[in-house]
């Protein structure tokens, strides 16, 4: 049985905060030109100006929702019963659940959902944080590598318990 686990929850906040921090940044704009261009212009900072920054916001909102989504399709894991599938686009990297040779926490990347790392052959492989039901990703991992990998046990601990 294949799982997949995109992105969720998490990546949504995040760009709903950066359109409204995009947002935020152009009315900033807006009432600089106002200021400005009040005295020189005073027929243009009414209604005519207001339109015109709402255009921009608005353009900006949608390249925003645009850009995210792109980014969003590229947050791809599936489990399959022989490998770990990584999606980013149109490309796929498969992981043999072979090759996997640990699994551990990540004292540097305390700030993390999940601060946990993979030794994959010579290639250290970190879980995006934006994955929902990430520890339930992690968990089902260390499920198929537990036989030949060595695991953390804190590792372990964190991703029985919060998935």
């Amino acid at each position: 049985m294949n799982k997949v686990f995109l992105a969720g929850n998490r990546f949504a906040k995040m760009r709903n905060l950066s359109v409204l921090a995009n947002c935020l940044v152009v009315f900033v704009f807006y009432f600089i030109y106002r200021y400005l261009l009040e005295t020189s212009y005073p027929n243009f900072v009414g209604v005519p100006l207001v339109l015109i920054f709402l255009l921009i916001c608005a353009g900006i909102v949608k390249l925003t929702l645009v850009i995210t989504g792109k980014m969003r399709d590229n947050i791809r894991y599936e489990l399959t019963a022989d490998a770990l599938v990584i999606g980013k686009g149109k490309t796929e990297r498969r992981y043999k659940w072979t090759v996997f040779k640990s699994a551990e926490l990540d004292d540097t990347r305390l700030r993390d959902i999940l601060p946990a790392y993979f030794m994959v052959g010579e290639e250290r492989l970190t879980l995006n944080q934006y994955v929902d039901e990430i520890y339930e990703l992690a968990y089902q991992m260390i499920r198929r590598i537990e036989s030949h990998a060595t695991i953390d046990p804190e590792l372990r601990k964190r991703a029985d318990c919060m998935r």
